[in-house]
C-alpha cells in the first residue's frame, strides 16, 4: 500500500511537471504570437502613407492598447529643439518631456544610447520632474539614435511599480529602431517644410507663409491690417556699396523690425527689399502707431559699410485693412498703393489706404 502510494505520488509529479512545462510553453508561445502581431500592426502602420507624426500617432496606440501600458510618449530632437511627437499625457505636461533629456537622471542615457528601467516598487517617487505628482510609478525610458546620432526618446509611464518587467526586450529594441526611422523622417520633412515658407537671408518667412497664415485671419477675425514696406533708395545702396552691404541693410532692417512685433503678427520678406506684416484682428490705427514708431527707429540706425564709414536708411510704409471673410491679395495690393503714395510724398513715412 505504501509503495503504491509512492509511485501514485511520484506519477502526480511527473505529470503535473509536464503540464507546467506545457503551460510554460503555450504561455511563450502566447507572448511569441502577440508580439508578432503587435509588429505585424506596427509594419502596416510603417507602409501607410500618412505623415511621420500621424505614423507615431498610430504606434503609440498600438502599444498602449496591446500592451495595458499607462502613458506613452515620443519626443523628437531636431536642431536645438526637442519638440513631443506623439503622446496619451495631458499636453498642459509637455514642456516636461521637451526638456527631460536635461534631467540628470536620464541626461546620461541620453549620451549613451542606452535604455533605462527604473520602478518605484517600493512606494518612493521617482526623480524626475512631476513624476511625484502625476503618480509615477514606473518609467522605461528608451534613447532614440540613428547613425550614431542622438534622434529623440520613447518614455513609457505608468502609476503600477513593476509595470514594464514583461515586455521583450528584442521587440523594444526593434521598435526603437523603427521610431528612430520614423523621427528622421519628420525632422526631414519638418526641414523642407520649415524651407518652403522661409528666406534664407533674414531668416524671415516668405509669401507662401504670409497667405497661409492670411487665409486663417480671415476667416477668424472682424478685421485684420496689412502694411507692405520697402527700404528708400535702395538700388543706390547697392550700386553704391555693393550687394554685401545691401544685404546687411536688409538683415538689420528685418531683424529691427521683428523686435516690435509679438508672436501673433505675420511678418514676410514678400520679395527684393519688400516687407509685409499682417497684424491678425488688430485695429489699423493702433497698428499705424507701432510702425511710425519703428519708421522713427530704422532711421536712427547707422549702418557700417567700413569701419570708419556708415550710412542711414529709411523706410516707406503702406496700410490697408480687410475685413472678415475679405481678400487678402486686394489688401496687399491697397497696401502697395499706399506705400507708392507715401515714395511720392517724400519718402520716410506712412500712408494708409
Amino acid at each position: 500500500m505504501v509503495i503504491s502510494q509512492i509511485i501514485f505520488n511520484v506519477i502526480l509529479l511527473i505529470l503535473i511537471f509536464f503540464l507546467l512545462r506545457q503551460i510554460d510553453k503555450f504561455n511563450n508561445l502566447k507572448r511569441n504570437y502577440s508580439t508578432i502581431i503587435v509588429l505585424q500592426k506596427i509594419m502596416e502602420v510603417l507602409g501607410k502613407k500618412v505623415s511621420s507624426k500621424e505614423k507615431l500617432e498610430e504606434i503609440n496606440k498600438i502599444f498602449l492598447q496591446d500592451y495595458d501600458i499607462m502613458l506613452s510618449t515620443i519626443v523628437s530632437f531636431s536642431g536645438d529643439e526637442h519638440k513631443v511627437k506623439a503622446s496619451n499625457v495631458d499636453p498642459k505636461h509637455y514642456p516636461i518631456f521637451e526638456n527631460l533629456s536635461e534631467e540628470p537622471m536620464f541626461k546620461h542615457n541620453c549620451e549613451t544610447n542606452v535604455p533605462k528601467y527604473v520602478t518605484a516598487s517600493s512606494g518612493t517617487s521617482l526623480k524626475y520632474t512631476e513624476a511625484e505628482e502625476r503618480g509615477i510609478r514606473s518609467v522605461m525610458f528608451l534613447p532614440l539614435f540613428l547613425d550614431e546620432a542622438y534622434a529623440g526618446y520613447w518614455l513609457l509611464e505608468d502609476t503600477r511599480p513593476n509595470a514594464f518587467d514583461r515586455l521583450e526586450k528584442v521587440q523594444l529594441s526593434i521598435l526603437k529602431n523603427n521610431l528612430s526611422l520614423i523621427l528622421e523622417n519628420s525632422n526631414y520633412q519638418s526641414t523642407i517644410e520649415k524651407m518652403a515658407v522661409s528666406d534664407k537671408l533674414t531668416g524671415l518667412h516668405n509669401r507662401n507663409y504670409l497667405y497661409s497664415k492670411g487665409e486663417a485671419a480671415i476667416d477668424k477675425y472682424a478685421a485684420s491690417t496689412v502694411v507692405m514696406f520697402d527700404i528708400d533708395f535702395f538700388k543706390k545702396v547697392n550700386d553704391t556699396y555693393g550687394h554685401d552691404v545691401g544685404d546687411k541693410v536688409l538683415i538689420n532692417v528685418a531683424h529691427t523690425t521683428q523686435k516690435y512685433l509679438s508672436e501673433d503678427d505675420v511678418f514676410v520678406r514678400f520679395g527684393g527689399e519688400e516687407f509685409v506684416i499682417l497684424f491678425p484682428g488688430k485695429d489699423i490705427g493702433v497698428c499705424k502707431l507701432k510702425i511710425e514708431k519703428i519708421r522713427e527707429v530704422i532711421s536712427s540706425i547707422k549702418f557700417y559699410v567700413t569701419e570708419s564709414k556708415t550710412l542711414n536708411v529709411t523706410v516707406s510704409y503702406g496700410m490697408s485693412t480687410f475685413q472678415q471673410g475679405g481678400n487678402l491679395d486686394a489688401a496687399i495690393k491697397s497696401a502697395d498703393v499706399a506705400l507708392y503714395r507715401a515714395k511720392q510724398n517724400g519718402r520716410n513715412r506712412v500712408e494708409v489706404a
